[in-house]
């Protein structure tokens, strides 16, 4: 069923599966990824398969909606493509990790290492990731510490394209990487240039076609808006979870010190304190769970073992 065409934003993880995963758009895959090999000095993929195919019916609040699209060229070279538009530094971990996963998921038991080929992530950002580079895409490989020339294997490959900083400095990114990314950038307030993209760029022409039937059709609307209201809901608990915890040590701080006079009575006041926050962390744990965030991140946010966190 479709409705009026209406704005969306084409860095909506949801809609960016959609776009990029679909069956039967594996050559819109294939011309970004040409489009960020190009860009980066490489050669040009010949086809590509998605191995994990975009599903309408997939949760809207299931963490694997958050992470990727994988695909392999005629190589057997694996793609991981991702959309993130909230992250800090810590971001390079998860794509290492998630780098790593899909390399070591490669083998099963008895395996010879020989079966192991390359790994390329690809990384859309929505936010700057390093502050002491300003490239607007930037790619990292194992490299020699004193010859740059010298690559130790293609096996890793780790591309961030940084669409922060992509807006300040278009010009230093190829042109077909460089319509893609301005095409990701447009909004309703801002579509200076689009008609001269899509009539030079043909892929995008037809990905912009894309967009269209999706902003069209119900079903996939009403999905992109439960994922906005999901991923707006989960940005608000995260906030007021850091406020809360700067609070907690603040007023902890504060208590200290005022009663830090009397070492009974501080020791008393430092363990209700300590289980005070024991409780408010289990609380944190147990709400971010039940929202499907991973086990690493309510590590990180919480600061409980794994094995408190899966005993909630």
């Amino acid at each position: 069923m479709f409705l009026r065409m209406k704005h969306i934003s084409p860095i909506n993880d949801f809609f960016f599966r959609y776009l990029f995963g679909k069956q039967g758009h594996e050559h819109l895959t294939l011309d970004f990824i040409n489009a960020v090999l190009e860009d980066a000095g490489m050669g040009p993929l010949q086809s590509l398969v998605i191995r994990n195919p975009f599903s309408p019916k997939e949760s809207v609040t299931d963490k694997e909606c958050i992470l990727d699209i994988k695909a392999e060229d005629e190589k057997a070279r694996l793609y991981n493509i991702e959309m993130q538009i909230q992250g800090n530094s810590t971001f390079t971990n998860r794509s290492l990790y998630y780098w790593a996963k899909t390399y070591v998921g490669q083998l099963g038991n008895g395996d010879s290492y020989e079966r192991l080929n390359p790994v390329i992530c690809i990384n859309v950002l929505d936010f700057i990731l390093l502050t002491n580079i300003e490239s607007a895409h930037q790619c990292y490989m194992l490299r020699e510490l004193y010859s740059d020339a010298m690559v130790l294997t293609d096996h890793l490959m780790l591309h961030f394209l940084c669409l922060t900083r992509f807006k300040k400095m278009r010009t230093m990114i190829k042109i077909p990487l460089a319509d893609w990314l301005s095409w990701f950038c447009y909004d309703e307030d801002n579509m200076k240039g689009l008609e001269t993209i899509l009539e030079r760029n043909d892929r995008i022409k037809e990905a912009h076609e894309r967009y269209e039937q999706f902003t069209a059709d119900r079903e996939l609307m009403e999905r992109y808006e439960a994922r906005q209201k999901y991923l707006h809901d989960m940005a608000t608990f995260r906030q007021e979870a850091e406020e809360a915890r700067n609070r907690g040590f603040a007023e902890g701080k504060a208590e200290g010190k005022a009663e830090g006079k009397a070492e009974g009575k501080a020791e008393g006041k430092a363990e209700g304190k300590a289980e005070g926050d024991v409780e408010r962390a289990l609380k944190t744990a147990q709400i971010m769970k039940q929202n499907g965030e991973p086990l690493d991140k309510i590590v990180l946010y919480t600061g409980l073992s794994p094995k408190d966190i899966e005993s909630i």
